[in-house]
């Protein structure tokens, strides 16, 4: 199936809608009290809701990478956020996605792949799974990211972000041309807590390499609101437009190049060396409050 109608998930607790195209995540709705938990997608402040990122995560110098003495461009983000996928399964309450390869992301990404993204509804729970797949004939080089965004109703001022073991992480500022500086900044020491203001963001993300938490809380108050298990994946971002209502709690394992990086995509760090003929699979998950 190839359409562009959104697919419609429920059981007795959520009710969800995903795109096809980016096979991105457009709702997640409590049947008890019918509250939006995803951001609404507002283009004045941001169109995106919770797009998935591959095979980059965030920009490359110059838009550019280098392949085999190669030059191939890439948008942030990488290529399949606009991409429509195909339905490949649907119950009420799972759905199998998937997108490969094609004359338009070889211009972009010399390898071919196949990328999977399975949603399944776990009482107040949603899983996402990705499986990256080698059909090339030569090792592919990809980064996997997820960028959801959560409403925020009332002011910012009331949330914080909390992870789930005490962190000491630095903040790798990015500059305007997305790029990360070499060196972070002191940001938390031995605290599970980011406050969240209208001034946080001016700086565009907080990106943490190397975090510790499995978990990380969008709190209201003292209550969880949302929790984010990342799914091992090691690098967190978090951002929102300057006094945007929402926050997105990013799980990446791949982050965007350094300022000084050579272009070569094979030296490019923080990427995933897939063998032809293998796989790659991870899930993370997003449970709202009951």
């Amino acid at each position: 199936m190839h359409d562009t109608d959104s697919i419609l998930l429920h059981n007795s607790q959520l009710n969800v809608a995903i795109s096809p195209v980016g096979a991105e995540l457009q709702s997640m709705k409590s049947v008890a009290s019918a509250e939006e938990f995803l951001w609404h997608g507002d283009p004045a402040w941001w169109a995106g809701q919770a797009p998935i990122l591959f095979p980059i995560v965030g920009s490359l110098k110059n838009n550019t990478m280098s392949v085999d003495a190669r030059d191939y461009e890439m948008a942030r983000h990488g290529l399949v956020r606009g991409k429509l996928f195909n339905l490949l399964n649907h119950s009420s309450d799972s759905c199998l996605f998937s997108t490969s390869a094609d004359a338009s992301t070889l211009l972009n990404y010399p390898w071919q792949f196949e990328l999977r993204v399975n949603f399944s509804l776990h009482n107040n729970r949603i899983d996402i799974g990705y499986e990256v797949i080698n059909n090339d004939s030569t090792t592919m080089i990809f980064t996997l990211g997820s960028h959801p965004a959560f409403s925020l109703p009332g002011t910012i001022a009331e949330y914080a972000i909390r992870f789930n073991q005490p962190e000491t992480l630095q903040r790798f500022h990015l500059d305007d041309s997305g790029l990360l500086a070499i060196h972070g900044t002191d940001y938390m020491k031995n605290t599970t807590r980011v406050e969240l203001h209208k001034n946080l963001f001016d700086e565009d993300a907080l990106v943490f390499k190397n975090i510790k938490s499995g978990t990380v809380d969008l709190l209201h108050g003292e209550n969880v609101r949302v929790s984010v298990d990342t799914g091992g994946a090691p690098h967190l971002g978090l951002w929102a437009k300057p006094g945007a209502p929402f926050v997105c709690i990013e799980p990446w394992f791949g982050y965007s190049d350094n300022v000084d990086s050579d272009g070569n995509f094979k030296n490019k760090p923080a990427m995933i060396h897939l063998p032809a003929g293998d796989s790659f699979s991870n899930t993370w998950s997003i449970t709202i409050s009951p």
